[in-house]
């Protein structure tokens, strides 16, 4: 029996006020990463978005945009003209025209 088997075990037979910290301390362990993938993912994506020309981005922006690039989906299937006419209308802008 591994580990959230026998977690899954304590909760279906109601046996999880019997040993609470045992549960705890099980609970912990399930939920920590065997690997630093995600964290390693997290700062390439970090150090290639935040550059010296966009070192002014703020916290908020910056997750924005990370989220965007880890679970975004690729840059090929991404329809540019559609997301242009939404952001356009949502709001006056002054919108550059190409000449």
């Amino acid at each position: 029996m591994n580990l959230s088997q026998l977690v899954q075990f304590l909760y279906d037979n109601d046996m999880k006020h019997l040993y609470p910290h045992m549960v705890s301390i099980y609970e912990f362990l399930l939920s920590v990463p065997m690997a630093t993938v995600d964290c390693e993912r997290g700062f390439s994506v970090m150090n290639l978005t935040k550059t010296p020309l966009r070192n002014k981005l703020s916290v908020s922006n910056l997750s924005t945009i990370m989220m965007i690039n880890i679970n975004g989906e690729p840059r090929e299937d991404f329809d540019f003209d559609s997301a242009f006419q939404i952001w356009a209308q949502r709001a006056e802008r002054r919108v550059l025209k190409q000449v």
